[in-house]
């Protein structure tokens, strides 16, 4: 294996460091007017809804009644999925929901509902469609443009549900971290299962999933939380905090410069407007623990905003965003209505401008109310707005993923250092363009019949191809893979994991001397890297581990961490990397030597990097070495 990476220091392209725009999930707004705004009143907020509200009266008429019922079965046309669990949710749980179809919607029999939801295809009149609407009853608000719309409150089924400092608590039991993401992800979209998410609507439809448990997300965050934060950090407008308002069909920023106050913030809030803050995974261990297993379950930066919206009012303008949405209603209740997308529209790379309500020149395709522990998702390029419902405050979370990682991304990285790297090797690449190319090339000669069109056009498509064919496409992925690490959370570490690591070993100064230094390793020693957000690179004549061990829970707050490798070691990183999660011998490991296994080890344990399995037995112990241990683990519980 040490003989395949020293190949590949002369055979693979060297790619610099490609530098990542630091771009925040949700477009910053630039600083507006430090003058504060008049209240933004309800009728202000919903003036541009409520002229879209009125229903077609029943005529009595025939041909108008005929004319009536064909415009409303045109706006019953909506893939949007509206999933019900009538129950708390129980993440044990394994029982399969039984559903009959009866008076053209679907009956719930009493069954616990929790995962691989068993979900009927239905159209809106609750006949067998032929394309895939999953469809599962559930309430809404006024507009829901088609989806077929039960109250299931009667039919709920009571289970207790752990609360969620109890569930995500619960992860750090399952060794593997790629696991523990995807029980969370699970979680976060429960009941329905996650194959079916992801074939079924990701990057395609919204969805909407109704729980009917105000607890669900007790313990992520709430109101007191933002209020601690605005008090005990340095919040700044415009880069931790943005004022909002959205009144007469015009969106305003209202940010101050430096730091955000409480009181003036909580000012802001009582004339009407909205609070959101950019980047609440810095000051809350919960959302930074959430936010860290969703990234690496989606393999790209998962963020999130909190939103703090007053009773009766709309913060934002109607728009469509770059970004996978998951929202997350924590307190109050808020409407959404989403529409629909235009073909050029889907998929965006870049979030659109603020869209008055007159470009919105169709009726929503979902028009529903939020409440506590409810989860919204839309894809990126629906056009969303959202406004509160007039008896409460709102307090939702947008969490985001998929910002620039698409295949497009990939390919703008890679070609043009491959086309370098191609010209620099082949001399063909390198020879003169025909003299009297622009004799018979360019518009105007599309038309002529010209041999030398065709012999030139097949020497440039053959010289594409030799381009392609020598693509150093898993050296180009390394790359966009680094950039992904750099804009990772580190990862927080379970107890087990702190305690077998480098923070927890128990070296320290008393009586004169250093006790509990590592004994010299032996070889029986057994150890296993951290976590799974590693990455082999080789670069600049050398092999590097890229890690986010370093990382700042700020986004870019510091430099990527690695660690330059030796090519006889290499071999031996990939072995711990195809083993993770499983503990491993040093001695096992298959290339160098005891000595260059031993070396190794210590370079990954002192890089905070891999644990071992036994971190205390390998210490020299002192009277008080329990003591210590036992104060650093309290610190960490702490």
């Amino acid at each position: 294996m040490g003989n395949l990476w020293s190949a590949l220091k002369f055979n693979t392209t060297s790619y610099r460091s490609i530098k990542k725009t630091n771009v925040v999930l949700m477009a910053n707004p630039g600083p507006g007017p430090i003058t504060r705004d008049p209240p933004v009143t309800k009728k202000s907020a919903f003036a541009a809804v409520n002229q879209n509200n009125h229903k077609p009266r029943r005529s009595q008429d025939p041909k108008m009644r005929s004319e009536v019922n064909r415009q409303q079965q045109e706006a019953r046309v909506s893939d949007t999925p509206v999933v019900s669990q009538l129950s708390d949710h129980s993440w044990q749980a394994r029982s399969v929901l039984k559903m009959k179809k009866a008076r053209g919607v679907l009956k719930m029999k009493n069954r616990l509902a929790l995962e691989r939801t068993s979900l009927r295809l239905c159209n809106a009149q609750g006949r067998p469609a032929k394309k895939s609407k999953w469809i599962v009853q559930e309430r809404t608000c006024s507009r829901t443009s088609g989806i077929d719309v039960v109250d299931g409150s009667k039919n709920q089924i009571l289970l207790k549900s752990p609360g969620m400092l109890t569930f995500i608590n619960s992860l750090d039991e399952i060794t593997n971290s790629r696991e523990r993401a995807s029980k969370l992800f699970e979680w976060l979209i429960a009941p329905l299962a996650p194959d079916i998410f992801f074939s079924k609507l990701w990057e395609t439809k919204p969805l909407l999933l109704r729980r009917h448990n105000p607890d669900y997300y007790r313990g992520l965050f709430s109101m007191e939380e933002f209020d601690r934060i605005l008090h005990k950090e340095d919040i700044q407008f415009g880069v931790n905090i943005d004022v909002t308002s959205f009144s007469e069909d015009k969106r305003e920023t209202h940010n101050g410069s430096g730091r955000a106050y409480p009181s003036v913030l909580w000012d802001y809030f009582q004339n009407g407007c909205s609070l959101r803050m950019l980047n609440p995974q810095s000051y809350s261990a919960t959302l930074w623990k959430l936010l860290s297993l969703l990234q690496e379950h989606f393999g790209s930066m998962a963020g999130a905003n909190v939103y703090v919206t007053p009773a009766g009012t709309q913060g934002f303008a109607p728009h469509y965003d770059d970004i996978e949405a998951f929202v997350l209603q924590i307190e109050g209740r808020k409407c959404w209505r989403l529409y629909d997308q235009s073909e050029d529209d889907r998929l965006p790379r870049f979030s659109s401008k603020n869209f008055s309500q007159e470009e919105l020149n169709h009726h929503p395709i979902l028009e529903a109310v939020l409440e506590p522990g409810d989860v919204l998702y839309f894809p990126r390029g629906f056009v969303h707005q959202a406004n509160c419902q007039p008896s409460t405050h709102s307090l939702h979370i947008t969490i985001s993923t998929f910002q620039r990682n698409t295949y497009g991304d990939l390919l703008e990285k890679l070609l043009p250092q491959t086309l370098q790297s191609a010209i620099e090797q082949d001399v063909e690449l390198r020879r003169g363009l025909p003299r009297d190319l622009l004799h018979f090339m360019g518009v105007e000669h599309t038309e002529k019949v010209d041999p030398r069109r065709k012999v030139f056009q097949k020497k440039v498509r053959s010289l594409m191809d030799k381009i392609f064919d020598n693509v150093p496409l898993d050296a180009a992925v390394d790359q966009f893979a680094k950039g992904f690490l750099h804009d990772c959370l580190p990862p927080p570490l379970t107890k087990h994991e702190w305690l077998h690591s480098i923070h927890a070993q128990p070296t320290h100064w008393k009586d004169g001397k250093v006790h509990g230094m590592l004994e010299p390793l032996s070889g029986k020693q057994t150890v296993r890297l951290l976590h799974g957000l590693l990455r082999l690179c080789a670069e600049d004549n050398e092999v590097r581990l890229y890690h986010t061990i370093e990382n700042s829970r700020t986004y870019h707050g510091k430099e990527l961490g690695s660690i330059a490798l030796n090519y006889e070691v290499v071999g031996n990183v990939e072995f711990l990397l195809d083993s993770y999660p499983e503990y491993m011998t040093v001695e096992s490991m298959p290339e160098g030597s005891l000595e260059d296994k031993v070396n190794l080890t210590m370079d990954l344990f002192e890089s905070g990097i891999l644990i071992f399995g036994d971190l205390h037995a390998s210490c020299h112990h002192t009277p008080e070495h329990h003591d210590t241990l036992h104060q650093r683990e309290s610190d960490f519980l702490n």
